[in-house]
């Protein structure tokens, strides 16, 4: 039983050309809502895959239910405390994955504990967010977080996943 699904989140910002896929790793069913409502309320447009545990990420991304390369995310938001396989485990093994550590990982932790973000950088994240405890907060950090790596940034596509699983330059 995959523990993934699908979540077409219409959101919208401005700029932003296309719909950017993102992965959320996230097993707080109140916190998937808090992610998707924060979304919604920044204008973010995405199109947003949830795994509900480590183990089902790395089953998308890295092993026997791995997606085609043009299903990949051009993101993975993680939480770090992860039933079944930690989101430790899960950048790790993302990192060490040819096909798939191209993919920006942004941690989304409740945890602003100086050695968790460093461990977390030194782990191959892409960024640390500190989940806010305020909604309003939250989706001004969710905003924030969106004008930098949908707006800002150049992001990986299918194209580039294929490229490197056959060899190109990575």
């Amino acid at each position: 039983v995959a523990a993934i699904s699908a979540h077409s989140a219409s959101l919208m910002m401005n700029s932003a050309p296309h719909r950017v896929k993102v992965l959320l790793v996230e097993d707080n069913a109140a916190d998937v809502l808090l992610v998707e409502e924060a979304m919604q309320e920044a204008g973010v447009n995405a199109e947003l895959t949830v795994a509900i545990d480590g183990e089902a990420a790395l089953a998308a991304l890295t092993g026997s239910e791995r997606l085609a390369a043009e299903a990949l995310p051009q993101l993975v938001l993680l939480d770090l405390n992860l039933p079944r396989v930690s989101g430790w485990d899960v950048m790790t093994t993302i990192r060490s994955d040819r096909a798939v550590r191209h993919i920006p990982i942004l941690v989304l932790s409740t945890s602003s504990s100086r050695a968790d973000i460093n461990r977390a950088y030194r782990s191959g994240a892409s960024c640390y967010v500190v989940k806010p405890m305020d909604f309003g907060d939250f989706v001004q950090a969710i905003r924030a977080t969106a004008e930098f790596w949908f707006r800002t940034t150049a992001l990986p596509t299918a194209d580039d996943a294929t490229h490197d699983r056959h060899g190109g330059a990575t």
